[in-house]
């Protein structure tokens, strides 16, 4: 399911952009699983779409045991050298879509925690994916997801540039069935998948104007294929975009976030 509907690159360019994109979202990423699992022991945890593992990283310490899943063999191969540089042993790695995964009875209800981080965006059916990963879960266990909403972002001044780079990468996610505003609709769809809303935040990561800026061309360059291919637009203006940004993060005083985080923990009721 994640693979079809991944609008960016599982390739080397990937690597590159999700590294940026944990400089600039770890402190919250950190924040949040050393408030919610500080205090619990012998979890046994899964993580859909780790990606190149950097998340699983900081998820790994809180658990006794932590499957790390991924469809992308080349972002698995990552995660593993990722965790291997930093000595952590307690880690599995498998390359698996979530169709696979949900599918493999021998996992049902096995689990105390459920993590994604920036994969229910890219589902066409992300409720139906809750409902799944329900199932997964042991009784009174927890999931916890960070996702964006990519049409919540702060900048300053008003900016032509930033505006279309929203627009468009909304439609290119879109046209894949995904959701690139999902962040907010997550609370009514934890709900309708029976989960007990337990803790909420969002987060404005502020990395710097041009880190933002820089993040958010790499980001559109990587989706430029989907959007093409799904005659959103051309070459041309994606490159007209990604300067317009450039540009923008060169004005002195301009002020560019990147896309709100919202996080969410839910209970298996």
């Amino acid at each position: 399911m994640l693979t079809k509907s991944y609008v960016l690159s599982s390739d080397a360019k990937g690597i590159d952009r999700l590294g940026k994109l944990f400089k600039i979202t770890s402190s919250a990423t950190s924040s949040l699983l050393k408030n919610q699992l500080c205090a619990h022991t012998a979890i046994n945890a899964l993580e859909i779409g780790c990606g190149t593992g950097h998340g699983t990283k900081l998820l790994a310490p809180y658990c006794q045991h932590l499957l790390a899943t991924d469809p992308s063999d080349v972002f698995i191969t990552s995660a593993r050298g990722e965790i291997a540089s930093v000595q952590i042993s307690n880690v599995t790695f498998r390359t698996s879509s979530f169709e696979e995964l949900t599918a493999d009875e021998s996992i049902s209800e096995s689990f105390d925690l459920v993590y994604l981080r920036y994969v229910l965006q890219h589902l066409p059916k992300p409720l139906d994916a809750l409902q799944e990963i329900y199932k997964l879960l042991k009784p009174n266990a927890l999931i916890i997801i960070e996702d964006f909403d990519v049409s919540q972002r702060s900048y300053y001044p008003e900016n032509d540039a930033v505006r279309e780079y929203i627009e468009l990468y909304q439609k290119i996610v879109a046209a894949k069935k995904g959701d690139a505003e999902i962040g907010r609709k997550l609370p009514l769809m934890l709900s309708q998948a029976g989960f007990l809303m337990k803790d909420f935040s969002i987060q404005v990561p502020t990395p710097g104007t041009q880190d933002a800026a820089i993040l958010s061309i790499r980001t559109l360059q990587e989706a430029s294929c989907s959007a093409v291919k799904a005659g959103l637009c051309t070459i041309s203006q994606i490159e007209n975009v990604c300067q317009g940004l450039q540009n923008f993060s060169n004005l002195p005083g301009a002020f560019l976030s990147s896309s709100h985080v919202f996080q969410f923990v839910g209970v298996k009721l």
